[in-house]
Formats: C-alpha cells, sequence, structure tokens
C-alpha cells in the first residue's frame, strides 16, 4: 500500500488522522492472507468447543439453548461437507486394502 501513495506522491505523513485509519485499515485489508480449508476446520473446530462449553451453561435460556443447538447442527454440516471428499478417499483406500491387500 506504500507503494500506491508513492505513485501517488503522497507522503503517509501527510494524511490526516481519517485519512490515515482508512489506509491502515485498507493496508490491513489488502495484505491479509485468504482464508484456506485447514484454517476454516480449526475455526469451526473452536467455536464448537466455544459453543459446546456456552451450551453447557445451567442459566441458559430455551431460545439461547436453541440458538446454540442450531449453531453447533450447522457447523457440523458445513464440517462434513468439507471433510467428505476425505473420508470418502479414506472410504476408498479401506476397501481396496481390504479386497487387493494393497496399502495406499
Amino acid at each position: 500500500m506504500i507503494e500506491i501513495l508513492k505513485k501517488l506522491n503522497i507522503n503517509l505523513e501527510d494524511l490526516n488522522e481519517a485519512e490515515r485509519q482508512t489506509f491502515e485499515r485498507w493496508s490491513s485489508d489488502f495484505e491479509s492472507k485468504p482464508i484456506d480449508i485447514n484454517s476454516l476446520k480449526d475455526f469451526l473446530n473452536k467455536e464448537l468447543t466455544r459453543i459446546d462449553f456456552e451450551l453447557s451453561d445451567y442459566k441458559n435460556d430455551p431460545v439461547k439453548d436453541l440458538y446454540l443447538k442450531m449453531q453447533i447442527r450447522n457447523y457440523k454440516i458445513i464440517l462434513g461437507f468439507i471433510n467428505a471428499p476425505e473420508m470418502k478417499r479414506e472410504a476408498v483406500k479401506a476397501e481396496i486394502n481390504k479386497r487387493f491387500n494393497i496399502n495406499l
């Protein structure tokens, strides 16, 4: 992002406070890494752990309890979708090993 300022002949010091905050936010967004499958799975598993802990709170009202259960179900569906190709691959490998005694 600094290169963009240079191309525009603008120094970072020349920006006012609002412009600097926008520049810093844009710089952060511009440099952020794309989400990969492993980071998504890690996030979902952490969320499931958090929600499970929250679900065990005896002070939850029925609405919150239902909401948390729906979150768990949705996250598990997403994880199942993400993990399905690997699970299928492992099932095929196991079947090949069983039928032909070939370890893949």
